[in-house]
């Protein structure tokens, strides 16, 4: 996908926190904790910190973090929290198994901080426009602007693909032996790129479920929006976001 110009200057930060630890293999915890690097390591028995360079790797079990630099500090309760920060060229990478499978749950950031205790992750760092949809960041933070102009592009792009695709599909596939199969696998795409299908978004910071539709809203995309503030009132998100935030804070405190 060709990205407009008007989004080069502008570098989104990314950050991505607590969802790949949540999901990782949870034998891990229990696995001893290496620290190999090119260059020796300065170790501060004070401050109970360890710093390594040069091509680092940490690794506890199927966990491994790969960076230029690593800074490995032990608490005071014996948990060790890790900061690795990459290169220009060469961002930090995290990569584990995923609990109960045999998936592998990867990522990149110019920062990845681990921290044993409160077994959360955190990608900290810059993605270009082109990455947005790449899977390079979970949650991609930008100013109002940036992100509505994203939004609406992305929109057009969405309808546009799916109109190009809707006429070379009836010109080429209809009548076709195989038109079922293909049709589903058809639907299920434009489905997982139909916004109607999410209903909305949650607006964040408030302290009750709040689903934010669009203005043209289908049908479909109002039932979907009320479903989500459903499910939201019903799980206890906003208190789930809450505690985590607050856990977040009294552990970078």
């Amino acid at each position: 996908m060709q990205t407009p110009s008007i989004f080069y200057p502008l570098l989104v930060a990314a950050l991505a926190t607590a969802a790949a630890a949540t999901h990782a293999e949870r034998a891990d915890r229990s696995k001893p904790l290496t620290m190999e690097s090119d260059r020796p390591c300065t170790v501060d028995l004070l401050r109970q910190i360890s710093v390594c360079s040069g091509n680092v790797v940490i690794a506890q079990g199927t966990l491994q973090i790969r960076a230029d630099r690593v800074e490995l500090r032990e608490t005071p309760e014996g948990y060790r929290q890790a900061t690795a920060t990459g290169t220009p060229g060469q961002p930090a990478q995290y990569r584990q198994k995923r609990d109960g499978g045999d998936e592998t749950i990867e990522g990149w950031a110019d920062r990845v901080e681990y921290d044993a205790r409160a077994d959360t992750l955190r990608f900290v760092g810059n993605v270009e426009a082109r990455d947005v949809y790449s899977g390079a960041a979970d949650v991609v933070v930008c100013d109002g602007f940036t992100g509505n102009v994203a939004i609406k592009v992305s929109e057009g792009l969405v309808a546009m693909v799916d109109a190009l695709l809707t006429r070379e599909w009836s010109a080429a596939v209809d009548g076709h032996p195989g038109y079922e199969a293909l049709r589903a696998a058809f639907d299920h795409v434009r489905r997982r790129v139909d916004s109607s299908e999410y209903g909305g978004a949650p607006l964040l910071g408030v302290g009750a479920a709040c689903i934010v539709g669009h203005g043209r809203s289908s049908v479909s995309a109002v039932r979907n929006a009320i479903l989500l503030a459903h499910r939201f009132a019903t799980e206890g998100i906003v208190a789930r976001l809450e505690q985590d935030l607050q856990a977040m804070q009294g552990t970078t405190s």
